[in-house]
């Protein structure tokens, strides 16, 4: 009998020691994104940005090196001298280390406080549908990212979820769209054009292991005393045609890729060029491209003009695809194949007529495709990846800040 009451009330405290370490540890998730992330799951946490229904994506809080607001800053400001969007360019994807992201090489070189809601998977187009949440920082100054080599697609998808969001849009151009969309989405022709994946994000588990996940703290804690303690990779792995050796990059690409991805050796400069993805979302022949660049500026006019009524100074900052600055290179371009020189002199003619808009609209910008193409040293990498590596954010902080520290009156 004894032994049995002390069996009982050992199961009693231990009861009771569960359920007052489980409210503590609701009671601190609540309150500390540091106590969050390290409870979360791995699908949770290990993905930059998260689905939304009406801005497609958002910055995910939990993400390692994500302030409590979602985005890719040491913390979260409360006021800032200067803010940035833009999209996985200027976010830095595959640029590892946080510090080596343009942001914040402006603000070192500048002495301004500088917060990125840039993020992956968006475009320049969501400033507008984010600008309150950046003037609520009281910024001197806005730069604005948009970038050549997806923006007006991703333009595109913002309007099919937000069709009201921005005026102007001519009705046929819609209703052609709409049409053209109807019959093949554009994304899965671009799926077809590219068919390989970086990586896999981590999958949820169903069942058991899936309540516990979502409603007991305790098994959150386990978990990551068990990861801690165990050996396990730190980073995901990469595939092998995103390997960092051009050699490997180009022996690693799958049969798939043939005919997508075209090894180029120009005078020491190395990589592996996509012309034909890129083409396919510079070609504004298609309604739905046309569209998202007209979206994308009756935008960027929107955000100019809230922004002269508060006198924050606006920078645009056009950022080029991998394509167009590895063009002049190449001494045959035509044998390069994927569509390279119809590609380019999309980008190009599109890119000054948008120059041409920025200029008589009186909006700032920067020059950053001349800057890429002049540099001594390879802004990409040696992959098929089109994103600049860390020398290229390095260089945009220098011309941003250069544009920043111009006498040149705000019009």
């Amino acid at each position: 009998m004894r032994r049995r009451t002390e069996l009982l009330w050992l199961a009693l405290v231990l009861v009771g020691a569960f359920l007052l370490s489980e409210g503590m540890l609701h009671a601190l998730s609540r309150v500390s994104v540091t106590v969050q992330r390290a409870l979360a799951a791995p699908w949770e946490v290990d993905v930059p940005v998260i689905a939304d229904p009406r801005v497609i994506y958002r910055g995910n809080p939990l993400y390692v090196q994500h302030d409590a607001r979602g985005y890719r800053n040491p913390s979260a400001l409360e006021r800032a001298d200067v803010v940035v969007f833009g999209d996985s360019h200027t976010y830095g994807t595959l640029v590892p280390e946080p510090d080596d992201v343009w942001p914040r090489h402006l603000e070192r070189l500048t002495g301004r406080s500088t917060y990125s809601m840039a993020l992956p998977g968006i475009g320049a187009t969501h400033a507008l549908l984010k600008l309150d949440e950046a003037m609520a920082l009281h910024p001197r100054v806005i730069a604005v990212a948009p970038y050549f080599g997806n923006d007006l697609f991703d333009a595109f998808l913002l309007w099919r979820a937000n069709p009201d969001f921005v005026d102007g849009i001519d009705p046929e151009l819609r209703a052609a769209a709409d049409r053209a969309e109807t019959s093949r989405a554009l994304f899965e022709e671009l799926r077809a054009i590219w068919p390989v994946s970086q990586h896999s994000e981590p999958a949820a588990p169903n069942g058991l292991r899936l309540f516990l996940s979502r409603h007991v703290k305790m098994y959150g804690l386990l978990r990551s005393i068990r990861w801690r303690f165990s050996e396990r990779e730190t980073e995901r792995e990469i595939a092998g045609y995103f390997s960092p050796e051009y050699e490997k990059a180009v022996a690693a690409l799958p049969p798939a890729s043939r005919g997508f991805a075209f090894p180029v050796d120009a005078g020491g400069f190395r990589t592996i060029l996509t012309p034909q993805r890129r083409g396919r979302v510079l070609d504004d022949d298609d309604p739905r491209i046309r569209l998202g660049y007209e979206v994308l500026l009756r935008a960027l006019v929107q955000v100019s003009e809230r922004c002269r009524s508060a006198g924050v100074r606006l920078i645009v900052v056009p950022m080029p695809t991998k394509e167009a600055v590895w063009f002049p290179r190449i001494a045959d371009p035509e044998s390069i194949g994927g569509g390279l020189v119809e590609a380019v002199a999309d980008e190009e003619r599109l890119l000054r007529d948008w120059n041409d808009e920025m200029d008589r609209l009186g909006i700032e910008r920067v020059d950053v495709l001349a800057a890429f193409r002049a540099s001594p040293e390879s802004v990409y990498f040696e992959h098929a990846d089109g994103h600049p590596k860390a020398v290229g954010h390095r260089l945009v902080a220098e011309l941003v800040a250069a544009k920043l520290a111009s006498t040149q009156a705000r019009r």
